[in-house]
């Protein structure tokens, strides 16, 4: 029978989880999901990447207009971040 073996890992040389500065943005909640975004296409007419290769303007522009409502989010976030500190 083969002996397991454990490695120990000091606690002094785990990395450490270190502050990024600014606002964390990782921690914003966006309103739109996937089936936001799936409706979108869908109803706008794409349903092939042909469709999209030769719509690259109406698709950033529907992509803008679904991130909109979560621009205020954002910028909601960032204030309140700004205001806590």
């Amino acid at each position: 029978m083969e002996k397991a073996y454990e490695i120990k890992i000091d606690e002094e040389i785990k990395p450490k989880k270190q502050a990024v500065p600014g606002v964390p943005w990782e921690d914003v909640k966006f309103k739109v999901n996937s089936k936001d975004f799936a409706r979108t296409m869908r109803d706008n007419g794409f349903e092939t990447y042909e469709d999209v290769r030769t719509n690259t303007q109406l698709v950033v522009s529907l992509l803008q207009r679904l991130y909109k409502v979560d621009l205020a989010e954002v910028m909601s976030f960032a204030r309140q971040f700004e205001e806590d500190k």
